[in-house]
């Protein structure tokens, strides 16, 4: 153990002259792998209990407190924060994941775990708790300016995620498959125990503008190669899927639609109506059936 602070401590000062402060407290074990690259600006502080491995990992930290405690494992992961406050809980997990973060608030429950994920948070909030999974291939991720993401406990996200200026909040044990995509410009809430299958749609947002112009506008800017959009035109609506539903593989859900409690929307379903609780929505456009017993 001391072996590793010394090497830390002399890494720290080698990047930053000393008149700058530093925090840094550890119990327990930590490893940092020779090709760990850390730094730390001013008023920075980390503070890790426990077990710790960063494995050819990167953290590049700006006026940052960074609170890990208990089995923190990363794998070739990179981490940028930006007076930014981040607090990890027991069991955390990162592989082969890379966050940015600017301005903003992370704290996690016990056992979070993330594969092969990418982040990029701006000016957002997120709140995860006990038994958070955000898993996948190279198409999930999380993408978020100025917004908010509030879990459960045992929630697992693999889906493609994008939150701008919107609130998503997913209650305990739900999940959204892999494939999915998720876009939240205004507020989207998954009550408990939601199952969303593979490949379907959720927005509670028209995405551009109805307008041809201003669309025409858009692409002769430059879309989609990394030109930044006005949305201020694009109409939103709250979308919020109650407890216990079940949302079939390859449905769709569009903006301003709620789904009342154990409610089954189809596979293939596009859903633009509020569907009554204990019912079946199914086809396009979205048909309603009553489920009856099949509902218990």
């Amino acid at each position: 153990m001391h072996r590793y602070f010394n090497y830390i401590k002399w890494l720290f000062w080698k990047h930053f002259p000393k008149t700058r402060p530093l925090h840094f407290r550890v119990k327990g074990r930590i490893f940092f792998n020779i090709h760990s690259v850390i730094q730390l600006n001013v008023n920075s502080k980390i503070e890790i209990e426990g077990d710790a491995d960063f494995t050819s990992s990167q953290f590049f930290l700006e006026d940052t407190y960074l609170h890990c405690s208990g089995n923190f494992i990363t794998y070739q992961t990179v981490l940028n924060a930006s007076s930014s406050t981040l607090h990890f809980g027991e069991r955390v997990h990162f592989k082969n994941a890379h966050f940015h973060f600017a301005e903003s608030h992370f704290h996690c429950g016990s056992n979070f775990r993330v594969f092969n994920g990418k982040w990029v948070i701006k000016k957002a909030q997120i709140n995860l708790n006990d038994y958070f999974l955000m898993a996948g291939n190279e198409d999930s991720g999380l993408n978020m300016s100025e917004g908010s993401l509030i879990c459960g406990k045992n929630v697992s996200l693999h889906a493609n995620i994008r939150i701008l200026n919107g609130k998503m909040k997913v209650g305990d044990n739900s999940n959204i498959n892999k494939g999915a995509m998720v876009s939240c410009m205004s507020s989207i809430t998954l009550g408990n125990h939601v199952m969303m299958s593979y490949n379907c749609v959720l927005f509670d947002n028209n995405s551009h503008p109805v307008s041809s112009s201003v669309r025409a506008k858009e692409v002769e800017a430059g879309f989609p190669n990394g030109t930044k959009l006005d949305y201020s035109t694009v109409k939103c609506s709250s979308v919020t899927i109650e407890d216990h539903c079940w949302v079939g593989l390859h449905s769709i859900i569009l903006k301003g639609v709620y789904i009342g409690k154990n409610a089954v929307v189809a596979a293939g379903a596009v859903v633009t109506k509020n569907v009554p609780e204990n019912t079946l929505v199914y086809g396009n456009p979205g048909q309603l059936k009553p489920l009856g017993h099949l509902a218990e």
